[in-house]
């Protein structure tokens, strides 16, 4: 996944391919949902043509029926039924061969007679008697309101009845079987038609399954889809839970309404193949848009490679290598680009460490210039001067016990003079000790910075506590003087800046190093004064530790203190008569 990070020219890219194929393929989806609309549309009025057409011949059937039982029951020997007079009054079924069997009931639901069925028509007839039986004996009291249809293995029934003398309760009734037709196989495959009574119940299912007939409707996807209208269309599904576009009407002259649902995959057919050509053309484009992607991304991302692993090289190895790479004009460009800047950089780099080891020498000439500067300061101050004051002191006691009996004013003043010339000479030592202590030179680094520490506790009030190793310290006289040098400045800057009021000083010799620690209990310093820190004094502290091969590092926390550290690698220093 690294290779496609955005950041990348393959990332980009590839984000170049989503640009190219998502709006594609967004164009792709919304044609497919257009053309699908279009197609369920296309579907749905079909379903409500062939509803139609289905409902104007059931009709037209039951119209039929209806005005051919108008005309038989007008006779007199129909509306006054004697047993087997009415046989030659049935001849209809012989003259209409849609027409299986024509019944006659009397007002006690006793058949009275019948046409005789042709031969062929003799299972629908016998279908059809069954069919009535059973509504006689279930009472159905819309018996003789609306149609009937009757399912045969082979066809459908469709039975309609009308009443004899006059319609007058109690009459009898003429019964018509009438052949209908639900055969769907001219239209799209999977069609159905059903129908429904007003209660919502299935009447009649194409295909002869009888597994729907009495099915309520009413609360099904369907039922809703027709509930507030004769005649419409839509998307449903079925009472066998399929999904389908239906188109619905109500049939004339009955109560009924009649669905023909088309299956959706009749409306998916030409537009999966759509589908599938659009998304192949797709397809091709992404491929080819990849593969371009990909080799203009390897034309470009090689040659930027070499030039990075040429660029990395010079890190590590240094300005003075020319890094090359072959590729695009504009990656050239860059190449010879850098390797200009390359030169300049290594001829700055050159000056610059010239100039630093210049500089560091110069450090290092002055810090011994300074020190000898500060020996011979200390040695005329205490030399000269300390014995011009010790000289001066002697003369003036000398004076006063010439002077014999002295007044009081003139004791006073010899008082006065005596004690500034005790002070001064006290100063004199000081500052000649600061400058250069001499038992640094006499007695070694420890007992030196024993003797600062004295000095600085009754100076300062501020108490010390030194630890110091028991044997003696493997460096040279360069060492501890830089050593002394700058536990002095530390301890100064604990009196001037930190408001402490303890310190710990520890000197350590371990394996391969001394350590040096001056730590404090003041104020400290949040990390971004460190810079404002970088007194004169600090920086001859860690120039001093660099001239001998040590490290120096300053830590201060707000509130909690500061440290200063001193790590002095022994190999760092040149061994001396104390190594």
């Amino acid at each position: 996944m690294r290779h496609l990070a955005f950041g990348t020219i393959r990332g980009r890219l590839f984000v170049l391919v989503l640009a190219v194929g998502v709006p594609l393929l967004g164009v792709l989806a919304w044609g497919f949902a257009e053309e699908l609309d279009r197609e369920h549309e296309g579907a749905r009025a079909r379903a409500l043509r062939i509803a139609k057409a289905y409902a104007s011949t059931v009709s037209g059937e039951v119209r039929d029926s209806r005005a051919l039982l108008d005309r038989m029951a007008s006779r007199p020997l129909i509306r006054h039924p004697v047993a087997g007079t009415c046989d030659s009054l049935f001849a209809v079924a012989d003259f209409f061969p849609q027409y299986p069997n024509l019944l006659l009931y009397d007002s006690q639901d006793r058949l009275l007679c019948s046409a005789g069925p042709q031969p062929d028509d003799v299972a629908a007839s016998d279908a059809a008697e069954h069919a009535i039986a059973r509504l006689r004996t279930s009472g159905d009291v819309r018996l003789l309101d609306d149609p009937v249809f009757v399912a045969t293995p082979e066809s459908w029934l469709l039975v309609s009845f009308l009443r004899t003398g006059n319609a007058a309760p109690g009459s009898g009734y003429l019964a018509l079987v009438a052949y209908f037709d639900m055969d769907v196989s001219s239209y799209p495959r999977g069609t159905v038609v059903t129908i429904a009574d007003a209660q919502g119940n299935v009447v009649a299912r194409s295909g002869n399954d009888h597994r729907w007939i009495g099915t309520n409707v009413g609360g099904s996807e369907l039922g809703k889809l027709a509930r507030t209208l004769n005649e419409g269309r839509g998307q449903a599904r079925g009472i066998d839970g399929e999904l389908r576009q239906y188109g619905f009407t109500r049939i004339e002259g009955t109560n009924w309404m009649l669905f023909v649902g088309v299956p959706n995959a009749v409306a998916m057919a030409s537009v999966r193949s759509l589908l599938f050509r659009g998304l192949g053309a797709a397809l091709v484009v992404l491929i080819l848009v990849g593969i371009l992607s990909i080799k203009i991304s390897s034309t470009v991302e090689k040659p930027l490679e070499q030039l990075a692993a040429a660029v990395e090289r010079m890190g590590d190895e240094g300005f003075g290598r020319h890094v090359s790479a072959t590729g695009p004009r504009e990656i050239a460009v860059v190449a010879d680009a850098f390797n200009r800047m390359a030169e300049r950089r290594a001829r700055a780099e050159g000056a610059l460490i010239e100039s630093q080891r210049e500089l560091a020498a110069l450090s290092r000439k002055v810090l011994d210039v300074q020190e000898q500067e500060r020996r011979k300061i200390a040695h005329e101050i205490h030399d000269q001067l300390g014995q011009l004051l010790t000289a001066l002191k002697m003369d003036i006691g000398g004076l006063s016990a010439s002077l014999g009996e002295a007044t009081a004013a003139q004791s006073t003043m010899v008082t006065r003079i005596r004690r500034a010339l005790d002070e001064t000479i006290e100063s004199v030592r000081r500052i000649a000790s600061e400058l250069r202590p001499a038992m640094l030179d006499d007695f070694g680094l420890v007992a030196a910075i024993q003797s600062d520490v004295r000095a600085f506790e009754d100076r300062t009030g501020i108490e010390c506590e030194l630890s110091t190793p028991d044997r003696t310290m493997p460096i040279d006289r360069d060492a501890e003087v830089v050593v002394y040098r700058i536990v002095q400045e530390a301890l100064t800057n604990v009196a001037r800046h930190s408001d402490a009021t303890r310190v710990e000083i520890r000197i350590r010799l371990r394996d391969d190093d001394m350590l040096v620690e001056v730590r404090d209990d003041g104020r400290g310093f949040r990390p971004n004064q460190s810079r404002e820190r970088q007194s004169l004094g600090l920086a001859f502290m860690r120039e001093r530790a660099r001239g001998i091969g040590g490290e120096l590092e300053i830590e201060g926390v707000e509130g909690r203190g500061t440290i200063v550290s001193l790590r002095l690698p022994f190999e760092a220093t040149t061994s001396g008569e104390d190594r």
